[in-house]
């Protein structure tokens, strides 16, 4: 059968008896132009797609001036130049389907197979038809960026590999330079522990000898102190051992010495002298020795008579007398020492000295700075000081092993000491504030960001209440440089609070920024950062909420945040649209808040019933995160992974597309998003 797509002529062997006129140029110029086949086998010119055939009456065609033999003819050697070019035309259309075929594949492949079945975005069978609509155009196009996407991803996986890998080969190589590194420092240790030990011994000796020689020294004076006690013992016993005939013999010498000197006198020396006790040998000695010492000296200066006269004083006076007696010109000395009481103390005191080298700590300084940047009276190290290490040699004096003394012969310094640096802050507004530079602080009221510390300078924003700015410096006229984001300025220093001064300006602050993020552009597919208390503050106190329904389940909606990481505050602003606050006969007679399930032809009867509220909240939250809120293969709750049917952006707006025929109810949703969000704002 040849089909002819643009005048939708049909020609076939039936209709070979029967004039027609335009067969010829129909003919030829179908055999100019180029040849398709469809599925069934059909050949068309100027288009892959024939539409449906036309049949042609043939009584309207004037067939007379017709040769129908030489049409037979021409049309037989067309029909078999255009078999023949049909043949040709058949292999390569089939090539052509089998390329086609193959690429449908791969697209199935990439966008699920699903997604035609469905019929959301994209319908794909064996003639490849294209999307019917821009909405399944914008469908596929978000498919592909989303392919693409991954396939960067993967890329960018790859390369972060390959820079980990590149960063942990760089740590072992510098790991195994400090392994080397700690070898030389312990060969080092090993080599100065070596010479101290080997100073140590080389000193420990030295003292040994030092020692053996101070004992030995002291021994020997010992010993001649010994030999001169004895050689004094002796004498002292030597002494004692004199009589009394001894005296009789000075006597006689004297006598003989003056003979002319009268007898009476005589006589009376000699009766005192035999009448004297001499109980002390010491001063026994000593007299002996003073007689006669005094005899030659008398024999040589003294005349008989001073002698005389000399011999009568000493008969005279008594002799036990306390008084000193001077005889022959010397002192006698009446207090004895008792030499073996000094010999004793002498043998028992043992002195000896030692050579010590020690080493010892240095004591650091302290300076002290003002800092004009620290608070007023707080200190801050800048360099911690360092004790220094001296060797110090000194010679130690002991006294029956009780030291005396020490003696300082050398000191060696072996390191300096590093003085320690402490800076004392001068500024009262950071004391006041109880803040450092770099802190954090917060606003007390907006205030205007400026380029530079001056009210006529260049604005460059507003900071708005309760937002938190880095400090970054206090200037002395009143103004600071924070900064926010990436932007640094100047602003009045008396807006700023620290949380120091004001503790609740934390909390205010988070919910500051909570509340200002809120846009109708904003991701629902996370968390809003809401606490629990703050989802009771929210649901409290609604004039709209008569029966409580959505303040009794407040903490449902944050589970639900919580557990499938969705936006609590969004999904209770469904509820809220779609239920009048909890007051539709669907929301009070099957728990549905939502009207899930419900379609604008019977939304009553169609709707899902629920076994209590938090059944249908929880069943509406898995399904937003499954099929509307995330990309299709995402990883969600229960280490599952998104379907994204219905996925056009994790915006209300996305949502709006598949989830609602009404176009403005992602409008309405936000609407009570900003009113639900305002009740925690702070004042």
């Amino acid at each position: 059968m040849i089909l002819l797509a643009n005048n939708g002529f049909k020609y076939n062997g039936n209709n070979a008896g029967k004039a027609l006129p335009d067969v010829f140029k129909e003919l030829e110029q179908m055999r100019k132009t180029q040849v398709y086949v469809d599925e069934d086998n059909n050949f068309a010119h100027n288009t892959p797609s024939p539409k449906k055939n036309k049949k042609i009456d043939l009584s309207k065609i004037d067939l007379k001036n017709i040769n129908i033999n030489e049409v037979k003819s021409k049309a037989k050697n067309i029909k078999s130049k255009i078999d023949e070019k049909a043949d040709k035309v058949k292999q390569s259309a089939k090539k052509r389907t089998d390329k086609v075929k193959e690429k449908v594949s791969k697209v199935e492949n990439r966008v699920n197979d699903k997604v035609g079945k469905n019929g959301s975005n994209l319908y794909i069978d064996g003639s490849f038809d294209l999307p019917k609509s821009s909405l399944q155009i914008k469908q596929m196009a978000e498919m592909e960026r989303i392919a693409a996407e991954n396939e960067r991803k993967k890329e960018q996986e790859k390369l972060e590999k390959e820079e980990a890998k590149r960063r942990k080969q760089e740590v072992k190589e510098h790991e195994k330079e400090v392994r080397k590194q700690n070898k030389e420092f312990e060969k080092q240790a090993k080599r100065e522990e070596k010479e101290r030990l080997e100073r140590e011994i080389y000193n420990q000796v030295q003292n040994n000898y030092y020692n053996q020689t101070i004992k030995s020294a002291n021994t020997q004076a010992i010993e001649q102190l010994y030999i001169k006690a004895q050689m004094v013992n002796q004498l002292a016993n030597g002494v004692q051992n004199m009589q009394i005939d001894d005296t009789d013999l000075l006597k006689e010498q004297l006598r003989q010495k003056k003979r002319m000197a009268r007898q009476v006198q005589r006589e009376k020396f000699a009766a005192y002298i035999k009448t004297r006790s001499f109980k002390d040998p010491v001063a026994i000695g000593f007299l002996i020795a003073i007689v006669v010492l005094g005899a030659i000296i008398v024999h040589g200066f003294f005349t008989d008579q001073e002698l005389d006269s000399q011999i009568e004083q000493v008969a005279a006076k008594p002799r036990h007398t306390e008084e000193r007696k001077k005889v022959g010109g010397f002192e006698k000395n009446y207090q004895a020492l008792n030499l073996s009481q000094i010999l004793e103390e002498n043998l028992q005191t043992v002195q000896s000295k030692e050579l010590i080298t020690i080493e010892r700590d240095v004591q650091y300084e302290t300076e002290y700075t003002e800092n004009s940047k620290l608070p007023k009276d707080e200190q801050f190290v800048t360099q911690v000081g360092r004790l220094g290490k001296e060797e110090v040699t000194f010679i130690r004096t002991f006294q029956n092993d009780e030291a005396l003394n020490d003696n300082i012969i050398n000191i060696n310094t072996i390191t300096v000491p590093i003085p320690e640096k402490i800076e004392i802050g001068t500024n009262q507004y950071l004391s006041d504030m109880g803040a450092h530079l770099n802190d954090i602080v917060y606003l007390k009221e907006n205030t205007q960001l400026m380029t530079v510390a001056d009210n006529r300078a260049q604005e460059i924003g507003i900071l708005v209440k309760y937002y938190d700015v880095r400090l970054l410096d206090i200037l002395d006229n009143g103004w600071a440089q924070v900064k926010i984001y990436d932007y640094i300025g100047y602003c009045d220093s008396s807006k700023l609070v620290s949380k120091t001064q004001d503790p609740s300006i934390v909390d205010k602050n988070r919910r500051q920024k909570i509340v200002k993020n809120v846009n109708e552009n904003m991701s629902l597919n996370i968390r809003s950062g809401l606490t629990a208390q703050d989802y009771q503050v929210i649901f409290s106190n609604n004039t709209q909420d008569v029966y409580k329904t959505f303040e009794n389940n407040a903490m449902v909606f944050y589970n639900a945040e919580q557990q499938y990481e969705i936006n609590g505050i969004f999904l209770a602003a469904i509820g809220i649209h779609e239920s009048a606050w909890g007051t539709s006969t669907i929301a009070l007679n099957k728990n549905n808040l939502f009207g899930y399930g419900a379609y604008d032809s019977d939304p009553y009867n169609m709707s899902l019933n629920f076994e209590d509220y938090e059944d249908g909240i929880n069943t509406v939250a898995r399904a937003l995160v499954k099929y509307y809120l995330n990309v299709p293969g995402s990883s969600i709750f229960d280490n599952q992974s998104a379907v994204g049917s219905y996925y056009n952006g994790p915006t209300a707006a996305g949502v709006n597309v598949r989830y609602a025929s009404d176009k403005e109810w992602h409008t309405k949703v936000y609407n009570y998003m900003v009113k639900l969000y305002s009740k925690i704002a702070p004042n």
